[in-house]
């Protein structure tokens, strides 16, 4: 028997408790007697109502781009989760997924155009930000879906394909963080993860938009050299290293291209490599003719590289992602035009 139904009877009271209180906490905010703040400029919250897994990281550096694309410049503000340090942190250099956490540290790697930092309290974050990014023309918030101190202007929820938040339940039934009906404050909603064709079904409140978005997987690039090297994974054995919420999409990616056998490390979300990760990965990757990780878990193998052969080191390649966003079906406007037109009516004078 499916172990969730053994424990249902045990966390379902427990989810109802939960749920009672997260609405209790909504129905503050949303009367005022809990603040909410603006902030005078665009402010983009990305977010979700389940726990991991959704992809945001790769959601937000494709609204980051299309924010540079249209002559801005963004800023990205993070709590900056598994960091080793506290307050309001600037992510420039010298900084390391250790100080400022792995999103944030890809997110700068990968998005060099924009401003990113990390802060607990993104009312404390945004004020720093501001105050030391003068030239900042829009901020997006990671992860900062329940975080209601901060009232953004445009709200973008984020759910997995392969469990949307209408067939989910509140922890610790399920993963939901809060109730689905927190769905309701979202201006868009981002269905990710979809398969070719894939369009699942979302009920929508009025003023809503609907996008699905499908995971783009770039060339492997080598994790201790640059090179323009095409690498492929068809007929050779391959080792999956992954420390994340769901790696199924990736492990599946592999397979489809053609990999005579996938074998895989799976650590648990933001898991921080040891020694004795190293030393696993060294006897796993004997029989491996490539290792293939994710580059949230590239940022925290720097941490260990020294302690893994050169041989070993040699065949690590990192998987890079990006998204494709396709509209619902009678959906008028583009993702893109929506970002930018509430950009557009919400820029402040300098």
């Amino acid at each position: 028997m499916n172990l969730s139904l053994l424990l249902a009877p045990l966390t379902i009271p427990l989810s109802w408790v939960y749920d009672a209180v997260t609405t209790v906490r909504n129905l503050l905010f949303d009367r005022g007697v809990l603040p909410s703040e603006r902030f005078p400029l665009p402010v983009i919250g990305v977010g979700n109502l389940a726990v991991g897994g959704t992809g945001k990281t790769p959601h937000v550096e494709h609204i980051l781009h299309l924010l540079h694309e249209q002559g801005l410049r963004p800023a990205m503000l993070s709590r900056g989760y598994g960091r080793t340090t506290r307050g309001f942190r600037a992510v420039e250099e010298g900084e390391t997924g250790a100080t400022c956490g792995d999103e944030p540290f890809q997110v700068s790697r990968n998005c060099p155009f924009a401003h990113v930092a990390v802060c607990e309290d993104r009312r404390e974050g945004i004020r720093r930000l501001l105050a030391r990014w003068q030239d900042t023309d829009v901020v997006v918030l990671d992860d900062a879906f329940q975080h209601r101190y901060v009232r953004p202007g445009l709200q973008i929820l984020l759910t997995d394909a392969a469990r949307p938040f209408t067939k989910d339940h509140v922890m610790p039934w399920g993963r939901l963080r809060e109730s689905r009906r927190g769905a309701k404050r979202a201006d868009v909603i981002v269905v990710t993860k979809c398969r070719d064709g894939q369009t699942p079904s979302v009920p929508l409140a009025p003023g809503q938009h609907l996008f699905f978005s499908r995971i783009v997987y770039a060339p492997l690039r080598p994790f201790l050299v640059e090179s323009s090297e095409n690498v492929e994974t068809k007929g050779k054995r391959v080792l999956l290293i992954s420390g994340i919420a769901n790696p199924r999409p990736l492990a599946e990616h592999l397979r489809r291209t053609g990999a005579k056998k996938v074998e895989h490390l799976d650590f648990p979300d933001h898991h921080r490599f040891t020694s004795q990760d190293a030393a696993r990965m060294a006897r796993a990757g004997k029989e491996a003719e490539l290792i293939v990780t994710t580059e949230k878990d590239a940022v925290r193998l720097n941490a260990v590289a020294q302690e893994l052969p050169s041989d070993i080191l040699q065949k690590i390649y990192v998987q890079p992602i990006t998204v494709s966003m396709a509209p619902a079906e009678g959906e008028a406007q583009t993702f893109q035009q929506i970002i930018q037109d509430y950009v557009t009516a919400n820029q402040r004078n300098r």
